[in-house]
C-alpha cells in the first residue's frame, strides 16, 4: 500500500560530462514551492524545463549522465514550506543570478 507521506520526491540531479579519466559537473535543483527546475553550472544559474532534465541525466546525450540523485521526503517538504525555506532560498538564487548576469 502506497502512502504519500512516504513518498519521495526528486530534489536534485548531480550531472557528470565526461568520462572516467575526467569530466565537468553541474547540478539541477528543484524549487518544489514554485515547482521549476534550476541548472546550476559554475557561475551561471538559469531556469531549467524538465525535458532538459531528463535529457542529460538519462546518458546518451554527448558523455552526460545523472552521477548523482537526491530526492527528499514529503515530511521534509512539508517542514520546509511551513518554514518559509523556500523563499528564503529564492531570494538568494535572484542575488546570485542577478550577480551574475551583470
Amino acid at each position: 500500500m502506497h502512502n504519500e507521506q512516504d513518498a519521495y520526491h526528486l530534489h536534485a540531479i548531480v550531472v557528470h560530462d565526461g568520462d572516467a579519466s575526467g569530466g565537468h559537473y553541474f547540478t539541477f535543483i528543484k524549487d518544489h514551492h514554485k515547482d521549476i527546475w534550476w541548472k546550476l553550472n559554475d557561475t551561471i544559474i538559469r531556469k531549467a524545463d524538465y525535458g532538459d532534465v531528463e535529457l542529460f541525466s538519462q546518458g546518451g546525450h554527448s558523455q552526460m549522465t545523472a552521477y548523482m540523485a537526491i530526492y527528499i521526503s514529503s515530511e521534509e517538504l512539508a517542514l520546509a514550506k511551513a518554514n518559509d525555506l523556500y523563499t528564503k532560498h529564492n531570494k538568494f538564487v535572484n542575488l546570485i543570478s542577478t550577480e551574475v548576469n551583470e
